[in-house]
């Protein structure tokens, strides 16, 4: 499985977080030992690949960013510090080094989710550890490195109030600025933490913004929001039950995305030159919605169908490997 990847602006070379382990971080992939996985990169815009994971533990690699200044960020699924965290790279994946000062719970390094906003700050988030029982020893969460560092500082210790943190996130995006910050939560039982959570100051205090839609029988089980980069208002939440959903005003309603037949959707991408955004899914392809069918956000909380759509976009099969 390839989970994610960074291109170096300008060139023809790709890097990718890649894995044997499929499905993380689906509530299968957790208390469990974790798989095999690396960075690969290619030189020829993907013709070919070689591995590039000298200095990482050899467990999945999940998420890779790459920032304005070359250096480069891995996030490794592993089940303690020394097979787990956030990995960087300064000479273009030829070697990596651990930066987990302050990072993880107990045994929980399963950094799945990177993110990086405008002002070189980075954020990292941990998905669960085991199903049940939930342990805060163990919790999940989201975790911010300051420009330069030193250290991580655990975000969401105190997420759902009361001081319980959050326990399985699947899922997280922030604006550009780093301030707002929108979580998605799958963690069943007492308490439920199943929908989205919204921070508006950097992660300080958390409001849970959405557990049910409106029309719909069953808790949301979230799996990740988008922030679309030209509207910070326009966010979209993926859930593993609900489809696809999107709210113009930053969460506070939300409108039901239709022609997608999929109940299990994961996340919006945004091509910056067209205002096309594409819908990737667990099982049914990648979908593209047009930006001709953004919707009317409707005045009160209440969320309705609207007259937006999708499109089946097919993507090449893959070869087998």
């Amino acid at each position: 499985t390839i989970y994610e990847m960074a291109f170096d602006a300008g060139a023809s070379v790709i890097y990718a977080a890649a894995s044997n382990q499929h499905d993380i971080p689906h509530s299968t992939q957790i208390g469990r030992a974790p798989g095999v996985g690396g960075v690969l990169k290619s030189t020829d815009n993907g013709a070919n690949w070689v591995s590039v994971s000298t200095g990482l533990p050899g467990t999945p690699a999940t998420s890779i960013l790459r920032d304005g200044a070359g250096n480069m960020y891995v996030a490794v699924w592993g089940n303690n510090a020394a097979n787990g965290g956030v990995f960087k790279s300064n000479n273009n994946g030829a070697s990596w080094t651990a930066m987990n000062t302050g990072l993880g719970n107990g045994a929980n390094f399963h950094a799945y989710q990177l993110k990086m906003d405008s002002g070189g700050n980075l954020f990292c988030l941990i998905s669960g550890y085991t199903v049940v029982p939930w342990t805060a020893a163990n919790a999940g969460g989201i975790w911010k490195y300051p420009n330069g560092g030193p250290s991580w500082t655990y975000l969401t210790a105190n997420g759902d109030g009361a001081g319980v943190p959050f326990y399985y996130l699947q899922g997280f995006d922030i604006d550009s600025s780093g301030t707002t910050i929108y979580a998605a939560s799958m963690k069943w039982g007492s308490p439920s933490q199943k929908g989205m959570y919204r921070s508006t100051n950097g992660g300080t205090n958390w409001t849970h913004m959405v557990t049910t839609f409106v029309g719909t029988a069953n808790n949301i089980d979230g799996f990740c929001p988008s922030v679309n980069p030209a509207n910070a208002s326009d966010v979209y939440l993926g859930t593993e039950n609900q489809g696809i959903w999107e709210s113009l005003d930053a969460g506070t309603t939300w409108n039901r995305i239709t022609g997608v037949p999929f109940r299990n959707t994961h996340r919006v991408f945004f091509d910056a030159a067209t205002g096309d955004r594409y819908l990737t899914t667990f099982g049914s392809s990648v979908w593209k919605l047009s930006s001709a069918s953004t919707p009317t956000p409707t005045p009160s909380s209440t969320p309705t169908s609207t007259s937006s759509s999708a499109t089946n976009t097919p993507t090449a099969s893959p070869s087998p490997t």
